[in-house]
């Protein structure tokens, strides 16, 4: 039962990564557009080139990562030590996030499901792997 439940947390998380793979699809435009429905006001100054460069890297980071968690999903036994790996850098990313999140003030929405993956999922994790 645990590793079920296991399996479940990790694809969950990646899923969470993974959709970042449509962000990668979209013209800068229409990238904008999509934050504006989520309820995140980009200031002018989002024309940067550096600004958009930036947000395409964290788009394909969060699928490389997405992508480590649905390998862990689906094959738990062969990722057993990467596990906890994984279980640690939710719980450290976390922490970056819920720390600059209230430093800039953030909104409840968007800003809050990221720590409370980060932090449930993360522990979930380590605790579901100890007992799996």
């Amino acid at each position: 039962m645990n590793l079920v439940v296991l399996r479940a947390v990790l694809i969950f998380v990646a899923l969470t990564g993974l959709f970042a793979a449509f962000v990668l699809c979209l013209p800068w435009s229409q990238a904008v557009d999509i934050y504006k429905c989520f309820g995140i006001d980009l200031p002018a100054t989002i024309a940067s080139p550096y600004l958009e460069y930036l947000t395409y890297l964290g788009a394909a980071l969060s699928v490389m990562v997405g992508s480590l968690y649905l390998m862990a999903g689906i094959s738990p036994n062969r990722y057993r030590n990467v596990i906890p790996f994984l279980g640690w850098s939710l719980l450290f990313i976390g922490i970056v996030v819920t720390h600059h999140g209230l430093r800039l003030n953030l909104p409840p929405w968007p800003f809050y499901p990221d720590p409370i993956i980060s932090f449930l999922g993360g522990a979930a994790i380590l605790f579901l792997n100890r007992r799996a």
